[in-house]
């Protein structure tokens, strides 16, 4: 089946059944209400707007002989087939005159749909090629996603070296860096000046261009680390963004064949500015090989001797930079199995009672209670005016085990 071809896939059925009753209700209502603007469908995607508490911008196609979709409302941005998407698929519907009612309704035989670009076509047709290229780049002043579109496009057809490569991080840098707070409501523009970073991304690694993936993922998820702690990602749709960068870094690493050093220094170097957890070497073992492993126990070491150890009282505020550290000097202890390695990384910190709960914690999966147990209490003693709540849980259940109820009591 052609990949355009939408009307087999794309039914009142379908709906409901990738919607759910629930979605396809509230779909329909909105559909009613005429919340769909500016809905088209061009080679093979059907656009929209669908008013709602705020603007969300739909895609539906089909990929892969199924619907694929999209929409950056809270909902859609989980992967789920929203409200919007339903109003969206049943508008469709009814502008190929198979009017929707409910989930049995069957469409009518459809009549060839007229090109609604038909008009624009013939005109376009009709101009030159300086006349063309003019109206394009008015266009782009006041569209940055039009523009960052084009100047991805461009930036894939330039020959492959240094010049190219500059060109690119700049392009990246602009798009992702913010030079003030991004509010909710100014989300939906900031993601389209990002969106095309992320095609151009998609271009280069489909072309197995894998070295500039690499350096370009990389160079994307350094400046979207700093920016993230500046917007308002409530939907999620720039942590989607940073995945995706983060996976196609992945995949050309295990792709190529990087020097090993060197991918050592820069994922050490991601996971330090990395406080979401999207970026963990140990999915990299194959890239890294041994060498590259221990290239990255050096940095990690070297970075661990600058922090300083906490005890109770002295406050709880480890910088960003120490915080990571820990994490990655935990993950290389638990590598190697090492239980008292991950306990020694743990004591650095004692300045929360949360800090003895997961050492507790630690020994009792381990199933060295009595240790658990001697932590626990330590804890629990030291900061008896504000115990943790998983702290007090842990020593009740281990007190009942032990069927010490009085003390669990």
């Amino acid at each position: 089946m052609p990949e355009s071809d939408l009307n087999q896939l794309l039914t009142a059925d379908s709906l409901f059944d990738i919607a759910g009753a629930t979605f396809f209700m509230r779909g329909e209502n909105y559909c009613a209400n005429g919340a769909v603007e500016d809905l088209i469908e061009s080679r093979g995607i059907i656009k929209a707007m669908v008013a709602g508490e705020h603007n969300y911008k739909v895609k539906i196609r089909i990929r892969h002989n199924e619907l694929d979709y999209g929409c950056n409302c809270p909902v859609g941005q989980k992967g789920l087939f929203c409200k919007h998407l339903v109003a969206t698929g049943l508008t469709w519907l009814e502008e190929q005159e198979a009017p929707v009612k409910n989930k049995t309704t069957r469409a009518k035989k459809k009549s060839k749909k007229p090109d609604i670009f038909a008009d624009i076509r013939d005109h376009l047709n009709s101009l030159n090629k300086k006349q063309l290229i003019d109206i394009i780049i008015e266009q782009t002043e006041d569209n940055v996603a039009f523009r960052n579109t084009l100047t991805a496009n461009a930036l894939t057809d330039l020959p492959a070296d240094k010049q190219k490569l500059d060109a690119q991080k700049a392009f990246i840098r602009k798009a992702i860096q913010i030079r003030n707070f991004v509010d909710y409501h100014g989300m939906y523009r900031y993601l389209q000046k990002v969106e095309p970073v992320v095609n151009l991304i998609e271009q280069l690694y489909q072309q197995n261009h894998d070295e500039q993936v690499i350096e370009l993922t990389a160079y994307a998820l350094r400046l979207g680390f700093t920016a993230y702690n500046g917007i308002d990602d409530s939907d999620g749709g720039f942590g989607d963004m940073l995945d995706e960068f983060a996976s196609y870094h992945h995949q050309a690493c295990h792709q190529s064949k990087p020097d090993k050093k060197r991918l050592a220094k820069s994922l050490f170097d991601l996971q330090m500015h990395d406080g979401w957890g999207l970026i963990d070497f140990r999915q990299y073992e194959t890239a890294l090989g041994k060498q590259g492993l221990e290239q990255f126990k050096i940095l990690a070491k070297q970075r661990w001797q600058k922090v300083t150890p906490r005890k109770v009282n002295q406050g709880d505020n480890f910088d960003s930079d120490d915080y990571n550290i820990t994490a990655v000097m935990q993950q290389l202890a638990e590598i190697e199995g090492d239980i008292e390695a991950v306990i020694a990384i743990k004591k650095r910190n004692l300045s929360n009672t949360y800090h003895y709960y997961e050492i507790a914690d630690i020994y009792r999966q381990a199933k060295r209670y009595d240790e658990a147990l001697q932590w626990a209490e330590k804890g629990l003693k030291k900061f008896s005016n504000e115990p943790n709540a998983q702290l007090v849980e842990f020593l009740v259940k281990e007190y009942q085990r032990r069927k010490q109820h009085d003390k669990a009591i």
